[in-house]
């Protein structure tokens, strides 16, 4: 994406260490959010329950990000790959259902994909791919908590809020070179993505 060239710009300059650092990053800011979709009848993701039991898709979120965040170069890759295979079953095509909710939850589980797919290919583009995911669930986000903009209004305000993310992400990879954990971590609790129903 154009508005996140410079994220991708910077990525390249991180390590296979830090590149993983950052996308754990991403996964932090968004955490609180799977649990409340996946836990409530008010939103929209039932479709799940047809694929995974729902009390196993939480178990299957969080043992990934266990994984993630042990030892993620340490994954054998015969792993990775069931890894991927088994998040895949929890992506549907969006004419299935297309809720916000349904949205989010779905780039989340496709961040942790890309996790596990740049840990096996080294691509940076995987790590690119999650930068994009991220500006998705701020482009959902901004249109759902605000139902009575017109679209022009609506059109500058995902502007504003995606600069905004862009911000937050250059300002994590600027920590994740200082090798500084303990502000990174007080940066990350501060930047949570907060989605209101």
């Amino acid at each position: 994406m154009e508005c996140n060239k410079i994220v991708y710009d910077n990525v390249k300059e991180l390590t296979i260490e830090q590149n993983i650092a950052f996308s754990l990053s991403c996964l932090n800011r968004l955490s609180h959010l799977p649990q409340l979709f996946i836990n409530s009848e008010d939103f929209g993701i039932e479709y799940l329950d047809k694929i995974i039991p729902k009390n196993t898709i939480e178990n299957i979120l969080n043992d990934s990000i266990r994984k993630l965040t042990k030892e993620p170069l340490n994954i054998k890759k015969v792993d990775l790959l069931k890894n991927i295979k088994l998040l895949e079953k929890m992506l549907l095509d969006d004419d299935i259902e297309s809720s916000t909710e349904k949205q989010i939850f779905f780039y989340y589980v496709l961040i942790i994909i890309h996790t596990f797919e740049y840990i096996y290919k080294k691509s940076i583009e995987h790590i690119n791919l999650i930068s994009d995911a991220m500006v998705e669930i701020i482009n959902q986000t901004a249109y759902k908590e605000n139902p009575k903009l017109t679209d022009t209004e609506i059109i500058e305000l995902v502007d504003i809020e995606i600069d905004k993310e862009v911000e937050k992400e250059i300002k994590i990879l600027e920590i994740i070179k200082t090798g500084n954990n303990e502000l990174l971590n007080e940066y990350i609790k501060n930047s949570r993505v907060e989605y209101k129903a």
